[in-house]
């Protein structure tokens, strides 16, 4: 994993940081935004795929020209 998903940063979350936010907020799914440059997407997404299911959150990475649903 990128050594970003380990560190700290004092102006915004990092990897373990976001996935402690997401485990106290349970939302019903997280895609996560505005990653730096040094994700592996496929590997780091098969972390976050295990995590899932680990937690019972599903959480992936989101990507460019992802489409959403949203029901009003």
């Amino acid at each position: 994993m990128a050594k970003e998903m380990s560190g700290s940063h004092n102006t915004h979350f990092c990897f373990p940081q976001t996935l402690d936010a997401i485990k106290k907020l349970c939302p019903k799914r997280a895609l996560l935004i505005g990653m730096t440059h040094e994700f592996d997407h496929h590997k780091d997404n098969e972390f976050l795929k295990e995590w899932s299911e680990r937690e019972g959150i599903p959480v992936q990475l989101a990507h460019d020209g992802l489409r959403i649903p949203v029901s009003l």
